[in-house]
């Protein structure tokens, strides 16, 4: 494994985007899994903010010995986006954290740029669970929706 980098802070791995996010193409991180309790503590989801940043994305994760090391690389322009990873860009945006390397690979942001497939809506139309459904928020509903659809494409 190349590039696995000693950082103990979302800022560190921050400063070390700011000066290879076009440069390498690939990091390696160890961080811990969970809410963040410890505040001097690195964790999983403060990286995958930091990654989206600068158009970059977490992939896959490998055990070395007692260490647990998540490996992040520039997104590929073309690669789906979960709603949840579009949620946190736009909160990043409104933190003013974005820069141009990651919104240079957003996808369309729009709410309205997703639509739920429309065998899926008949599924849960044909259900009873379809009232319920409609009572969660938006954005629990476009993350529903799209995970169905991702695992209906993986697994047909």
């Amino acid at each position: 494994m190349d590039n696995v980098l000693p950082l103990s802070d979302a800022e560190s791995f921050r400063r070390w985007l700011e000066a290879n996010h076009d440069s390498q193409k690939e990091c390696w991180l160890e961080l811990r899994r969970g809410r963040p309790a410890d505040p001097d503590g690195f964790y999983y989801l403060d990286a995958v903010e930091v990654a989206l940043c600068f158009g970059w994305i977490d992939s896959t994760q490998k055990i070395v010995g007692d260490r647990r090391l998540q490996r992040f690389s520039p997104r590929n322009p073309k690669g789906a986006w979960s709603e949840l990873n579009k949620e946190r860009v736009r909160r990043l945006e409104s933190l003013g954290l974005m820069t141009d390397a990651g919104r240079k690979v957003l996808p369309p942001m729009g709410p309205r740029s997703f639509s739920v497939d429309p065998e899926i809506e008949a599924a849960l139309k044909k259900a009873r669970v379809w009232t319920r459904f409609r009572q969660f928020p938006p954005l629990y509903q476009r993350v529903k929706a799209y995970n169905i659809a991702f695992f209906k494409k993986r697994d047909p």
